[in-house]
């Protein structure tokens, strides 16, 4: 499937077309295009359009050094023109940039804002200017969706020289904290970008209003995007969250699907809690990472603690397991637990990373299990074990 920019810029081709009813479909045909596509997806339009324009629009009319004449604007139907504005924007052309953005400033359109929001970073100063000052009024409750989707956008600006040393990222993300955008802001937190959805999540955390950090954090938490995960993770053991909160967040991050987030919440498990219970699970750990993290913490509590106490804790685990054959694993079988089959994943791993040759007859039990990964864990197992003396 093309991507946005590409279909954009195809239909662009058309533009200067002196048939009208082919110039009309092209413009409305980027109309629809950029009325429903993300800020993310206007990036990398301008992106693409900045070395694609002088080949596809107004040719002979504007080159890369001309003024533009905004009656060429006028060649189009009123509700196009807007959009036709807004991919002239991104033009190379200085001329055409100005052009583009009176149009956009003057129009009242929240969709445009993104367009704005990057001749922020222009490199006339005039027309980043003007763009900041149309940002500036723009600091409205009608807008707020439109700015809480552009987060992305926006941390894009504060890392440019040019547009991260203005006036405009602070304050769109302090208009966004105001108590009154809370809604755009929770709805932010549900956007298709990852990255919209951790910077809301930033936002909601550092100005709690009507919520906790606690049911921020552990939304955040819920997020199946990776990068939001381990940032809340992150969040969630640092000095800015209080060990309360720490305390209430620790079951959910030791469950966390990262290897990594598991052993961060180990390393912080071990400094609010005395017991060992905590650790002693992480020894039997589906991931070698964890399970290694868990052993370190042990060691440094009870340096006279031997490998011999993990191997008895895995032999007992396994001996308990049964191990599921392909006919126990029938249609009519009820299928074995996730957290079973982690366990015997977890104690087969413990003993191929403290085991002895005396538990290869036990191991041998899981290699023809019916779940691919215990099998694949014990034959892991096994031939670690046979060069064990």
């Amino acid at each position: 499937m093309l991507s946005l920019s590409r279909q954009v810029l195809l239909a662009a081709r058309d533009l200067p077309s002196r048939d009208d009813p082919t110039r009309e479909a092209a413009a409305v045909a980027i109309d629809g295009l950029l009325r429903s596509a993300s800020p993310r997806d206007i990036a990398e339009l301008a992106a693409q359009a900045r070395v694609s324009f002088a080949q596809i629009v107004f040719p002979q009319s504007v080159g890369s050094h001309r003024h533009m004449d905004p009656a060429l604007l006028d060649a189009f139907p009123a509700p196009q023109r807007l959009a036709v504005a807004a991919l002239l924007s991104t033009h190379r052309n200085g001329y055409v940039r100005e052009v583009a953005l009176h149009v956009l400033t003057d129009s009242g359109q929240p969709w445009v804002l993104p367009f704005m929001l990057l001749r922020c970073d222009d490199i006339v100063a005039s027309l980043r200017a003007s763009a900041t000052a149309a940002v500036q009024r723009s600091l409205h409750p009608r807008y707020a969706d439109a700015l809480a989707s552009s987060l992305g956008l926006l941390a894009q600006l504060a890392e440019r020289q040019r547009g991260g040393g203005g006036s405009v990222v602070p304050s769109v993300r302090s208009f966004l904290a105001e108590p009154p955008q809370r809604p755009a802001l929770l709805r932010a937190s549900h956007d298709a970008d990852p990255r919209v959805r951790r910077l809301a999540y930033a936002l909601r955390l550092a100005q709690p209003v009507g919520e906790s950090p606690l049911e921020v954090l552990s939304a955040a938490l819920g997020d199946p995007a990776i990068g939001v995960h381990t940032w809340a993770a992150r969040t969630a053991i640092s000095g800015a969250t209080s060990e309360s909160d720490q305390r209430a967040l620790l079951p959910t991050l030791s469950q966390s699907h990262s290897a990594w987030v598991r052993s961060l919440a180990l390393r912080r498990t071990s400094k609010l809690d005395p017991s060992d219970a905590p650790l002693e699970a992480g020894l039997m750990d589906h991931h070698a990472a964890v399970r290694l993290t868990a052993r370190q913490l042990l060691r440094a509590r009870h340096p006279a603690r031997s490998f011999e106490a993990t191997r008895a804790l895995a032999l007992r685990t396994l001996s308990g397991a049964t191990a599921l054959t392909r006919s126990h694993a029938g249609v009519h079988a009820p299928p074995p637990s996730r957290a079973s089959t982690r366990a015997v994943v977890g104690a087969l791993g413990a003993l191929s990373d403290v085991g002895t040759r005396h538990d290869v007859e036990l191991v041998h039990r899981f290699a023809t299990d019916a779940r691919p990964r215990v099998r694949k864990e014990a034959a892991r197992t096994l031939a670690l074990l046979s060069g064990v003396s």
